[in-house]
């Protein structure tokens, strides 16, 4: 008995040692577990031999290139990687010099600065005096008039198409030769509601997956996941709602 004894205390002793939480070790600070530390890749000026540059925070950047704007994941930005974008996306391009990387660059640059300062929303109210003058002033601020305006596309809203309270009547009356277009994203989600009867089911099943994956926070965060790893430029869905 006595033998049995010491052989159940000695298997006893041996199984809570193998299932004990091994984070209870060095990882452990304080009984809480230490935070991951995730590293990532930083930008290098050799990188614009491959016509990239960088988007985000030094950080954290994001490769981000020059010729077509499309963004990398950060685990995208090692030279191989950005060499076969190149070779790949723009093969016309692959034996241009880093000087003209450079030069694109500069000019990506001020397309950014002058949109960030020209770029401005409506304060309050978006009726159609609103939103004339605040387009007014926008073009008198870069030395422009209604004439030089040829075409408006709009999205259908009374505020901008209305006969009597809308933007276009209001532009018309400074420029008769104003071209008035409708949105064709908003068309084409018009269109899907007319669509033939053997593709409803199709864009029914498309919806209810995006709308799955946007109404659940984990769903959305592991999809944002993915698509950071297959570096897509966009990583969010939108909930469906009707036009």
């Amino acid at each position: 008995m006595e033998k049995f004894l010491k052989r159940t205390t000695a298997y006893s002793e041996l199984v809570s040692v193998q299932n004990s939480d091994p984070d209870e070790g060095p990882s452990m600070v304080g009984g809480k577990k230490k935070a991951k530390t995730v590293s990532s890749t930083q930008y290098s000026e050799s990188y614009l031999s491959y016509g990239f540059t960088f988007n985000g925070v030094e950080m954290t950047p994001t490769p981000l290139c020059l010729v077509c704007s499309e963004k990398l994941s950060n685990s995208a930005m090692v030279p191989s990687k950005l060499k076969r974008h190149l070779q790949t996306k723009h093969p016309s391009l692959q034996n241009k010099p880093t000087d003209y990387f450079v030069c694109l660059r500069v000019n990506t640059e001020k397309k950014a600065t002058f949109m960030r300062k020209t770029t401005k929303t409506l304060p309050e109210k978006t009726t159609r005096e609103e939103i004339f003058r605040f387009t007014s002033q926008y073009l008198n601020h870069g030395g422009l008039t209604w004439d030089n305006c040829t075409s408006v596309c709009t999205d259908g809203a009374a505020a901008m198409v209305g006969c009597t309270k809308g933007l276009v009547s209001r532009a018309k009356e400074k420029n008769p030769d104003l071209i008035v277009t409708h949105c064709f994203l908003h068309r084409e989600a018009l269109v899907a509601k007319t669509l033939p009867a053997e593709l409803v089911p199709v864009l029914d099943d498309v919806v209810r997956i995006v709308n799955f994956v946007k109404t659940r926070p984990l769903k959305s965060r592991i999809f944002a996941s993915l698509c950071e790893e297959m570096g897509a430029e966009h990583k969010a869905l939108l909930l469906h709602t009707e036009v």
